[in-house]
């Protein structure tokens, strides 16, 4: 629903009304972080991500075809970082995107 009030938006050359964005995701896909960046884009428009980190480490290690995908949209990062960040555990995993800037 928000990339689509974002298309609609943009094509009528208009600016969002204030807005918090309260954003929170069941899992770990469908809110890339495009998405969040494209609603940050818009002035007078504020996001509130909740963010499960044990829920997402509890996946992140995860092998099927697809989830890296996933991880490396939310995160904005490509599937090789993802990879390492799930090679690590404990506390290296919790601040690996700390090393990654």
């Amino acid at each position: 629903m928000a990339t689509e009030l974002i298309a609609y938006t943009r094509e009528q050359k208009k600016q969002l009304a204030p807005t918090l964005a309260f954003i929170d995701p069941f899992g770990w896909s469908g809110v890339p972080l495009a998405l969040i960046s494209d609603l940050l884009s818009f002035e007078k428009c504020e996001v509130l991500f909740n963010f499960m980190f044990d829920s997402v480490n509890r996946f992140v290690a995860d092998d099927r075809p697809g989830i890296a995908q996933h991880f490396a949209e939310l995160f904005g990062t490509d599937q090789a970082e993802h990879h390492a960040a799930a090679a690590l555990s404990g506390d290296r995993r919790k601040h690996f995107s700390e090393t990654c800037t």
